[in-house]
């Protein structure tokens, strides 16, 4: 067969540009073109349903870690309020423990401990009860401020972890709309 390029308006063999099986029946190659249609649309129905598996996916992944995300801000929060609660505390054992050892009545009831007369013993008695209390204010401020070095550890930690949890929320969900756009 013969063929004219509108180029150059020679002749050329269109079977060379063109590589079709003329020997096959018409018959036949309408039933494999059937058969290549119904391979491409199994195909791409495989891959729509591949697609929407992996958009789900991305966008449980997303999810989780919005989740996860939330659970640790109010747990920051959470703990970000007891630490304030306990410094609050801290301070004010400490203010108050200042100000009883230093306050005049304590010098008083120190010499009156170490006095002799027998007069003052009832001043002892009171000076013994009164630093009992003390060493309690002393243990208290120990305790506040060990639980509020954990308390401020603690805020530390989980302000990386939101940090962190909050970039790998923002980058699942630039995937799940990439993934989304695909379809698009």
């Amino acid at each position: 067969m013969k063929c004219t390029n509108m180029g150059d308006k020679r002749p050329y063999d269109c079977a060379v540009d063109v590589e079709f099986d003329t020997t096959a029946s018409p018959a036949a190659k309408r039933v494999k073109l059937n058969d290549l249609k119904s391979q491409m649309e199994t195909l791409m129905k495989a891959a729509s349903e591949r697609h929407e598996d992996i958009r789900i996916a991305a966008v449980d992944k997303a999810y989780g870690l919005e989740v996860k995300l939330r659970e640790t801000q109010m747990k920051h929060e959470a703990t970000r309020k007891e630490l304030e609660e306990v410094t609050d505390n801290f301070n004010d054992a400490s203010a108050s423990l200042k100000t009883f050892q230093g306050s005049d009545t304590m010098k008083m009831l120190k010499a009156a401990n170490v006095c002799t007369l027998e007069d003052v013993e009832p001043l002892s008695q009171e000076y013994q009860a009164i630093n009992d209390i003390l060493n309690q204010l002393v243990d208290m401020e120990k305790s506040l401020s060990q639980r509020r070095d954990v308390l401020q550890q603690c805020t530390d930690d989980l302000s990386g972890e939101i940090s962190d949890l909050k970039t790998k929320y923002e980058t699942a969900e630039s995937h799940v709309n990439v993934i989304t756009e695909l379809n698009e």
